[in-house]
């Protein structure tokens, strides 16, 4: 059982006081009090201890507290693959170096943050300026075939390019590391879920630039009558008024316009609320009215 060091404020002036790295470990490892082992590891030497600690601890703030101080890659990469925590995965994934290893975390862990996380430095690696580093990003890129991770560098591009992180990366990269991506998705699932989340939660979508455009494509490559519903539903309405045009079933048009009447205040006088979902918030009226219109000509 762990010790509490009889008391925490004792255990802390203890760790003030002490260098030994014995005392410090066995604090880091048996005081009950989180607080009382992060700090005790922020003096702990030993990476193997530490190591021990970030896969072992019941605590996530621990955990990652000891990832902090590990920079073995391969220590790294074992808790990155390995641990049960996607947090702490997640941490330990952020200070990779290891290409091959980040590619792979990118498109085969289970949690999508962690995904995130390997994506961004490969992103990094492909989009800055920098030629060498460039080019190994590139050929990075085209190993990635997952079509979840090749949606996160979509969603990373429009980020940057939304916020104008163009001190960081150049448009045209950015433009066309996202356009490359897209065009390699092939399953409509994802690309629907991008056409959602890229863009639906913000209203002055023109910020994004030609990725707004070549979503458009994006929807023409959909036929499955309930992507595109669900297009109708959660995306901007620019997109919702696309997929509407393609839908054929009565039923999931019916669907959409009682989806409307319920989501907004007053569907019967055409004049329809901004919508929160989770998404973000947009209007229905354009969606609606494509709808109507599109049951009127079957």
């Amino acid at each position: 059982m762990k010790s509490d060091y009889n008391s925490c404020e004792k255990a802390k002036e203890l760790i003030y006081r002490t260098n030994n790295q014995q005392k410090l470990v066995k604090i880091a490892k048996e005081s009950t009090n989180w607080d009382v082992r992060i700090k005790a590891i922020a003096k702990i030497t030993d990476k193997t201890e530490l190591a021990y600690i970030a896969e072992h601890d019941v605590e996530e703030l621990v955990s990652k507290e000891a990832v902090k101080y590990l920079h073995d890659q391969s220590i790294l990469a074992n808790i990155a693959k390995q641990h049960n925590n996607s947090n702490v995965r997640r941490a330990a994934v952020e200070k990779l170096t290891d290409q091959v290893l980040l590619i792979d975390i990118a498109q085969h862990d289970d949690d999508r943050f962690v995904r995130k996380a390997a994506v961004e430095i490969l992103f990094d690696q492909t989009a800055r300026e920098r030629t060498k580093t460039q080019e190994i990003g590139w050929k990075g890129f085209y190993t990635i075939n997952e079509p979840k991770a090749l949606a996160e560098y979509v969603r990373i591009a429009a980020e940057h390019i939304y916020y104008k992180h163009f001190q960081l990366y150049d448009y045209k990269q950015l433009l066309d590391l996202a356009v490359k991506a897209i065009d390699r998705i092939d399953d409509t699932w994802v690309l629907t879920e991008l056409v959602i989340a890229t863009v639906s939660y913000y209203e002055d979508t023109h910020r994004y630039g030609k990725i707004v455009d070549f979503l458009f494509t994006v929807v023409d490559r959909i036929s499955d009558e309930n992507l595109l519903l669900k297009i109708a539903k959660e995306a901007h309405e620019y997109f919702g008024v696309q997929a509407v045009k393609k839908m054929t079933d009565k039923d999931k048009l019916h669907e959409l316009t009682e989806h409307v009447r319920t989501h907004s205040f007053s569907y019967e006088s055409e004049s329809y609320s901004n919508v929160t979902s989770e998404s973000g918030s947009f209007t229905y009226r354009e969606v609606a009215n494509a709808a109507t219109k599109r049951l009127k000509t079957m």
